[in-house]
């Protein structure tokens, strides 16, 4: 996510670096390798090889639902299949925490499905403005 949220914060025509991203995130570059090896099978990110290249996104911040980004990275959030129906004993308690789970996943889901990645930057901009300010 850290990764997107940097594309986000310098959205434009430029691509950008990873080093760039690694440094500013303090995040390491290999790291940042493996998440770009995910998410290039995805629709989210443009890369460009060369001495100019780099990453940038391929759509709007606006355009792109937190709970895209995470289900790329992670996989899906949706419901599981109750371990009872697999075959395994499902005692009441281990029914409660499963409810628990379940409906944990699907809050999570519908509060990523209500945000998208401009609204994790602008919530980053109005936290971090004068060190964005400073950077520059």
């Amino acid at each position: 996510m850290c990764f997107m949220l940097r594309l986000a914060i310098s959205t434009g025509d430029n691509y950008i670096n990873i080093n760039e991203i690694a440094k500013s995130a303090n995040i390491s570059e290999k790291y940042l390798e493996n998440v770009v090896a995910i998410l290039k099978s995805s629709d989210l990110i443009n890369i460009k090889l060369g001495s100019e290249g780099g990453y940038k996104l391929s759509k709007q911040p606006g355009q792109i639902k937190l709970k895209k980004i995470y289900e790329v990275l992670n996989g899906s959030i949706q419901p599981q299949e109750s371990p009872g129906e697999g075959g395994f004993e499902m005692t009441p308690i281990k029914q409660s925490i499963y409810d628990l789970w379940d409906d944990f996943r699907l809050k999570m889901a519908e509060y990523l499905e209500s945000r998208t990645l401009e609204d994790l930057a602008n919530d980053y901009k109005k936290k971090h403005y004068d060190h964005l300010f400073y950077s520059l």
